[in-house]
């Protein structure tokens, strides 16, 4: 698993979960986007807002799709398949 995305913390994380929200269309609530961490931090607000259980096949469309996203300036593809829901967003 990968230890980190590599988000710098100087505002790139915003935009990552910019990128999340416009992918799908959405908007995390505020409070809840001011918890993030880690991957898995921004995969249960998605699960949520998507209103899709984590087993279904909707949830495992949409995990490589959110990872892009999140790593869109910092991961390449091998690094995309190594991020685990404890990789750390910065």
């Amino acid at each position: 698993m990968l230890e980190s995305i590599g988000l710098g913390g100087d505002g790139d994380e915003i935009a990552a979960i910019e990128r999340v929200e416009a992918e799908f269309g959405l908007l995390f609530d505020h409070a809840d986007c001011e918890t993030f961490v880690t991957v898995g931090d921004v995969w249960r607000a998605l699960l949520k807002e998507l209103r899709v259980d984590e087993s279904s096949a909707e949830a495992a469309a949409a995990w490589p799709v959110m990872v892009r996203a999140l790593g869109n300036e910092t991961l390449d593809e091998r690094q995309s398949v190594e991020v685990g829901r404890e990789t750390r967003l910065i």
